[in-house]
């Protein structure tokens, strides 16, 4: 908890917002998971998000961690590796930690857990922003035409949407990104072609 207490007013209420969102999204398409399992990395996802690029490297050091090259030239991304870090070695949660790792990113073939994280971090209530609005939006569209596809149409828009938004102000897309958004267009495109959802 040390590192949550750590946080501005501000990044509690948004992490406790990505819990309520995360939580509703569980219940709405995966609730055999851990209620506790999903609470954790979404409050631990955002541990380190105010930490300077000089915090980003000591955690990193400690942890025997690394960034990658546009990770390391990006502080924005930099929580996500960090927070991951800690969930895993300070608080013994590999699985919350993977979800952590890819909730800024993204990443081709995400568990159950970290497309949650990485959604609920769009659509949380407290986030006023244009692209998170419209995900939000999204999101609740897709879940009342077909609860099935919801998570995945959303994150399709929402990885789609943030490319866009890099791209018009100039900067790098990670890979991971690209290959998300290419994993679940196609894993979309086999459902239509097959009857069935691909997990």
């Amino acid at each position: 908890l040390q590192y949550i207490q750590k946080l501005s007013n501000k990044r509690l209420s948004h992490t406790f917002g990505v819990e309520k969102a995360a939580i509703l999204l569980a219940e709405n398409h995966y609730p055999s998971l851990d209620t506790r399992l999903v609470s954790a990395a979404a409050l631990l996802h955002d541990c380190t998000k105010e930490l300077d690029a000089e915090g980003h490297r000591a955690i990193a050091e400690e942890y025997g961690v690394c960034f990658d090259e546009i990770t390391a030239s990006t502080l924005k991304l930099q929580h996500a590796v960090t927070g991951a870090a800690v969930a895993e070695k300070r608080f013994g949660l590999p699985e919350a930690a993977q979800a952590i790792l890819t909730h800024t990113t993204a990443a081709p073939d995400m568990n159950p857990l970290a497309k949650i994280i990485y959604l609920a971090d769009f659509i949380e209530l407290g986030r006023k922003d244009e692209l998170c609005i419209s995900v939000r939006e999204e999101y609740f569209k897709n879940l009342a035409e077909n609860k099935e596809t919801a998570i995945d149409k959303t994150l399709l828009f929402a990885l789609d949407e943030s490319i866009k938004a890099l791209n018009e102000e100039c900067k790098a897309v990670h890979p991971h990104t690209l290959e998300a958004r290419t994993f679940i267009k196609e894993s979309l495109a086999d459902e239509d072609n097959n009857g069935g959802l691909k997990q």
